[in-house]
């Protein structure tokens, strides 16, 4: 055998991969607090995944300082691998302090690529990479091809969440994600949602999952991708996985940046609102524009004298006229957001109903529509 001969297995070959990325959620925080300590966290965790990628029959290939890039012949043993990473890390993760504790960050991608025996190149690497930094802490983001192959051969809790255009890859990308940290949590919420706009509105609860929306209205300025993803996982930390449907709403519905912030707020339970609109006006003052602070209530509006509660209790007809006005503002979820006030706080008045699903609203002018709405008889 010739030298010629000897070198082509190391000048690597083009083959249909599995290419799985991952990071650590906020590494460049937990490292400028304590970095020693981050850097054996990492390790520790890149160790894990090591393993199980190996158990799993795939390769790593780089490590990228707090992830791995690793590549699997096989897109079920992929996917199969990044779910016991996540498991394995959470089931870990709940006997531990919190000052140990890691999230990751996982995206896969099966696409024609560029392998050598240290490497691996082409467009599926980018995407994989792109996935990565579009899945929730604790999640795992699959592009559509990856979805197709697997979804048949593995059980998974998997949100459609449409398509993505993704920095430097020309064409948008359907991803589906899932999310472990959270599993329980989002199977519920679907399954809430999905009985309460069939039952109450007559709506598929994937046709609400998988609305292929316009990511920025035409009235709202653009905003940059890193801008636009930092503020939908700030939605996510507050209201779970179902803030991917309401945040894409948000945008194709806003017409201003101001707008858009209004619109999210308006998802938060009370104690969460003034947080959240500090985080994200100053992520909007970085990129160019900084809304102006929400406006007080209008005076006058209230009733002086509300009802005491259990006075004119809302009647099923009553709760169906609230259940219409309210899917006219803020769409399909409106039933579920009702169903839920009604069982957290048994007792409401019509009146006392009516001022909780206001803080639902965006704006003062839908509230005192919605409200004089509901407050004339039908």
């Amino acid at each position: 055998m010739g030298p010629e001969q000897e070198q082509q297995p190391l000048q690597g070959h083009r083959t249909l991969a599995a290419i799985v990325f991952s990071d650590v959620v906020n590494y460049s925080g937990r490292m400028s607090h304590n970095e020693e300590h981050t850097l054996k966290l990492v390790q520790r965790d890149l160790e894990l995944m090591t393993r199980l990628c190996e158990q799993y029959e795939g390769r790593v290939l780089k490590f990228t300082g707090d992830g791995l890039l690793m590549y699997f012949t096989s897109a079920v043993q992929a996917v199969a691998c990044a779910l016991e990473i996540q498991k394995t890390i959470a089931a870990t993760a709940a006997t531990m302090p919190e000052s140990d504790r890691l999230q990751h960050r996982i995206g896969i991608h099966l696409g024609d690529v560029f392998v050598s025996p240290t490497d691996v190149m082409g467009d599926g690497v980018n995407i994989a990479a792109r996935l990565q930094s579009e899945a929730e802490p604790g999640g795992i983001c699959l592009s559509q091809i990856v979805y197709d192959v697997v979804k048949k051969r593995l059980a998974l809790q998997a949100t459609y969440l449409g398509p993505r255009e993704l920095k430097h890859i020309q064409e948008s990308i359907p991803i589906y994600q899932i999310v472990l940290a959270a599993q329980s949590k989002t199977t519920n919420l679907k399954s809430e949602l999905e009985r309460t706009l069939t039952e109450s509105a007559g709506v598929e609860v994937e046709d609400v999952l998988k609305q292929e929306l316009n990511p920025v209205s035409m009235g709202l300025p653009l905003l940059s991708e890193d801008v636009k993803k930092a503020l939908e996982r700030l939605l996510i930390e507050a209201i779970g996985p179902i803030a991917s449907v309401l945040f894409q709403q948000a945008l194709n519905q806003a017409d201003s940046r101001q707008d858009l912030i209004e619109r999210l707020v308006a998802q938060l339970p009370d104690h969460l609102r003034s947080s959240f609109q500090s985080h994200a006006s100053a992520m909007l003052k970085d990129s160019g524009e900084s809304p102006q602070p929400l406006p007080p209530p209008q005076p006058g509006i209230r009733e002086e004298a509300p009802p005491a509660a259990g006075e004119g209790t809302p009647d099923p007809a009553f709760v169906k006229r609230c259940e219409l006005e309210l899917t006219k503002a803020i769409g399909p979820i409106a039933p579920l957001i009702i169903q839920k006030t009604l069982s957290q706080q048994p007792g409401l008045s019509r009146h006392q109903l009516i001022e909780a699903l206001i803080s639902h609203l965006p704006n003062p002018k839908m509230s005192e529509s919605f409200r004089r709405h509901l407050l004339t008889p039908s």
